[in-house]
């Protein structure tokens, strides 16, 4: 059985997958950062509460936030975990940390 996430899977049902020009489907974004790192994810929120969902499958690690506070606190603690776990892969010469 292959991973959801695999670069080389087409679908995930039956039905073959068709992509948007926006990157969103299935209740994801597909997205890369500033460095081509691969994104798959989802957040949102309202006030008093704010979430956050970011899997990198190309680094193998995956960051959930979940707040009890108005956005974007989630999306500003998710983007700090993203420089810190980026970087570590970077300093270590690796894909992962």
């Amino acid at each position: 059985m292959t991973s959801v996430f695999d670069p080389n899977r087409t679908s995930i049902s039956k039905g073959k997958l068709q992509a948007t020009e926006s990157g969103y489907g299935y209740g994801l974004r597909i997205s890369t950062d500033c460095r081509f790192e691969r994104i798959v994810g989802h957040g949102g929120g309202a006030p008093g509460v704010n979430t956050m969902l970011q899997i990198y499958p190309d680094q193998e690690y995956c960051v959930i936030v979940l707040s009890n506070y108005d956005p974007p606190s989630a999306e500003d603690i998710a983007a700090k975990a993203r420089e810190v776990l980026l970087g570590a892969a970077a300093s270590q010469g690796g894909s992962h940390p």
